[in-house]
């Protein structure tokens, strides 16, 4: 069987909230060449679309000169051809997920389950914003940072903001929805994670 037709059937999978976690069927994948390496597959996939390799180069390797960025980039997509590559098309122009692939992603996930959630009932809602606050167990690669790649970093931080603040969201009506039914003690546990994401928030 050819090789790569074996690693599509593979599911790729990253985890963002809390840090970075990358694996293929559930085995943790190793040998990212640095940060940067890591960096980029992420920002593929919480894009899904396709980059021309210059914005990808400025965005990591902004701070270098054009023929230095260029080689970096050629190393890290090379590195991710490596360990992933038969979820990404890389030409000489541009790189991108490919439409096909078995691709999982908790920020994906997280977003998705709150945005469906206007339809539901009270309860209904209810349970399933406690099934999307179960995936945020930290902000977006928390812990997680990128040397001398300040548009990365910017990037990195607007997407850390949005998830903050769709998770602030839904703890504060799960908080408030068990505080309407009598439920305290779990209320109180909802409040605590609240509070802990945002220490002024006095309602």
């Amino acid at each position: 069987m050819n090789k790569d037709v074996h690693l599509s059937q593979k599911i790729l999978k990253l985890e963002l909230l809390g840090g970075f976690q990358a694996s293929l069927d559930e085995s943790p994948i190793e040998g990212f060449v640095s940060n940067k390496s890591r960096a980029l597959l992420a920002y593929l996939l919480i894009t899904r679309k396709p980059q021309a390799r210059q914005i990808l180069a400025e965005l990591l390797w902004g701070d270098k000169p054009d023929e230095t960025a260029n080689a970096n980039l050629r190393t890290a997509l090379s590195n991710l051809r490596t360990l992933v590559g038969s979820h990404l098309t890389i030409t000489r122009n541009e790189v991108a997920v490919k439409e096909a692939s078995q691709i999982v992603v908790d920020v994906d996930i997280f977003r998705a389950k709150l945005a469906k959630l206007n339809a539901s009932t009270l309860e209904t809602t209810a349970a399933a914003l406690e099934e999307a606050v179960s995936l945020y167990r930290g902000e977006f690669l928390e812990g997680f940072h990128v040397r001398d790649a300040d548009s990365f970093e910017e990037w990195a931080l607007r997407q850390r903001e949005r998830c903050r603040q769709l998770a602030m969201s839904a703890l504060f009506r799960l908080s408030m929805h068990h505080t309407e039914r009598g439920n305290y003690g779990a209320a109180l546990d909802f409040t605590a994670r609240l509070l802990a994401l945002e220490p002024w928030q006095e309602e």
